[in-house]
């Protein structure tokens, strides 16, 4: 998003899974950002650049799995320049995460995902507010912003569905509960589709997220 608004941008990219950053670098030479975007594992509660170093900070639906979330955002205020602005974004809530939320609970009630625990925290109103705070940023301001994500049949509704569950359970499930996915995202869309889905028509299916979105300025 940022080098369609600002094509010249350079972009530090980090990620503490190597398989992310093959998807980033997938991305980088479909795009042909080589000479615009580098790519770096890194932690992002230890950030190896400099004080003072960047122009804007974004720290993309990642912050609520660190830990903890306070020193990620204090390493954002390090090496953001002065009067710079950081943006963090995380998950509110919608359907999506519900729905991830009631195919845990049918396939494996006994045990909570920690995933879902620590995304739990930043779906609550002033929680992204208060890690940036704790940073020293200074106007922090929160907003509330609706994505959609749309199919053409069930069948990809439930597959989009399903891989949301699997990004977020994998390390915890077994196949053979991995295996009853489908089924049960199948069957709890079709006991309230109303309640799932936002567009239900023949050919064009529509889910929703909620996301927060904190800005602040250093």
């Amino acid at each position: 998003m940022i080098l369609r608004h600002h094509p010249h941008a350079k972009v530090e990219a980090i990620d503490i899974s190597p398989r992310m950053l093959e998807v980033a670098q997938q991305m980088i030479s479909h795009n042909r950002w080589q000479s615009q975007v580098t790519v770096h594992e890194m932690d992002s509660c230890n950030l190896q650049f400099p004080d003072s170093h960047f122009d804007l900070q974004i720290a993309n639906f990642s912050i609520f799995y660190t830990l903890p979330p306070e020193a990620a955002a204090r390493e954002m205020h390090r090496t953001v320049k002065k009067n710079a602005f950081a943006v963090a974004t995380c998950w509110k809530g919608g359907a999506v995460f519900a729905m991830v939320f009631e195919a845990q609970a049918v396939i494996k009630p006994q045990r909570s995902v920690m995933e879902l625990m620590l995304m739990g925290k930043f779906m609550a109103q002033g929680k992204l507010k208060s890690v940036l705070e704790s940073a020293s940023f200074r106007h922090v301001q929160v907003h509330e912003c609706s994505v959609y994500h749309e199919t053409k049949s069930d069948d990809e509704m439930v597959a989009f569905i399903v891989a949301n569950v699997r990004t977020l359970v994998s390390r915890h499930w077994t196949e053979e509960e991995m295996g009853r996915l489908n089924d049960v995202v199948q069957g709890i869309l079709n006991q309230d589709r109303a309640r799932w889905l936002t567009v239900d028509e023949p050919e064009r299916k529509s889910i929703e997220y909620l996301a927060w979105i904190g800005v602040g300025q250093k």
